[in-house]
């Protein structure tokens, strides 16, 4: 669950379980009340890039309404192309909606709003693109939920995710149905459009379109095999 700038990771891999370059992380801030939990820390993964990028995050839980926020921040001299991606457990499931996204899992539900602007991609066992797999064990993969925010972040700029506890009454129309069960499919859609077309109920031409209605990623019902 990190950020990568120009499609980069912040260590380099050198093949399987091993790091050719490794990066060092600092904490600047950690304060904690019977209100609030906060935490800012930032690595140097990125400072081999031009311009030497430090990506900072900055996590605020409050604990009395259930909401933490995520702020990721890049400390750079120009504009940099930045992706935001939260891995979900293969048992959760996920719902695409207008207004961001709704988790469920084991009677507890999330709303997540995710960064305006920019654009999201949903992958669920996905080998092309590669994403939506969780291993629990050697050479074992099953199908899961990935959320890709791709956006750009400049000076002075930041990428803001929340994440809230609500009650299952909250979700209303957000709640899954079978019918929009979209098993191993890549999606992408524009983040909190402003409105729907006068007589619409769906986004604008131009996108990837679907109904108000809305889509879910259901836990897999049976494991894939490990890529060759």
């Amino acid at each position: 669950n990190t950020l990568t700038v120009d499609d980069e990771d912040q260590a380099i891999s050198g093949g399987k379980f091993m790091w050719v370059r490794k990066y060092q992380a600092t904490v600047l801030e950690w304060s904690s009340t019977p209100d609030a939990d906060r935490l800012v820390a930032e690595h140097d993964g990125f400072r081999r890039l031009p311009g030497h990028p430090v990506h900072r995050r900055a996590w605020r839980l409050d604990k009395r309404s259930g909401t933490l926020t995520v702020r990721d921040e890049l400390g750079a001299p120009a504009a940099r192309a930045v992706a935001l991606h939260w891995h979900f457990a293969e048992d959760c499931v996920v719902t695409c909606t207008p207004e961001g996204l709704v988790v469920g899992h084991d009677g507890v539900t999330l709303h997540v709003s995710l960064p305006r602007g920019g654009e999201t991609a949903v992958l669920c066992g996905s080998d092309d693109p590669l994403g939506g797999w969780v291993s629990r064990a050697y050479d074992q993969r099953r199908a899961s939920t990935t959320v890709i925010w791709r956006g750009t972040l400049g000076p002075g700029q930041a990428a803001e995710t929340v994440f809230r506890r609500v009650k299952s009454l909250e979700t209303g129309a957000c709640n899954a149905r079978n019918g929009n069960v979209l098993p191993r499919a890549v999606h992408i859609f524009p983040t909190r459009p402003k409105s729907f077309p006068p007589g619409s109920e769906s986004f604008p031409p131009g996108t990837e379109s679907f109904s108000v209605t809305p889509k879910s990623f259901p836990p897999p019902e049976k494991s894939f095999p490990a890529a060759a």
